[in-house]
């Protein structure tokens, strides 16, 4: 496939309450100007919390999402990770990373969705 762009993320990550987790994201070739992490809550619309610049790590938080203090960055090499410290009951949702590639205006979501937060074990 020409063009295709690879995202790789983890089916589910499952932490206490009260604990730390991070939510792994790894783009491939094809993927060259942003990562962006949106959650999904239950009967909600899709929300972007943030994006992320693939050349030097930039954060850019999103202007319409209001809980950007719950969430930390990291990015390593072609891994850029979504941490929550300290998870609470409000995280539970999917999360999922998206690659936007400027130089085609074309974007690519991660498959299969990431994780899933639940009320004692939060999947992520």
């Amino acid at each position: 496939m020409v063009g295709a762009v690879e995202l790789d993320q983890e089916i589910s990550v499952t932490v206490p309450l009260g604990t730390r987790a991070s939510i792994h994201c790894t783009y491939g070739t094809g993927c060259r100007s942003y990562i962006h992490w949106y959650q999904k809550k239950e009967e909600e619309s899709f929300k972007r919390i943030l994006y992320i610049k693939i050349s030097d790590g930039t954060r850019t938080n999103d202007p319409d999402y209001k809980d950007h203090k719950n969430f930390e960055t990291e990015k390593k090499g072609k891994e850029f990770n979504l941490k929550i410290p300290n998870v609470k009951s409000f995280h539970r949702a999917v999360y999922y990373c998206a690659c936007w590639d400027s130089a085609s205006h074309s974007k690519y979501y991660c498959k299969p969705p990431a994780q899933k937060l639940q009320q004692q074990d939060v999947l992520i």
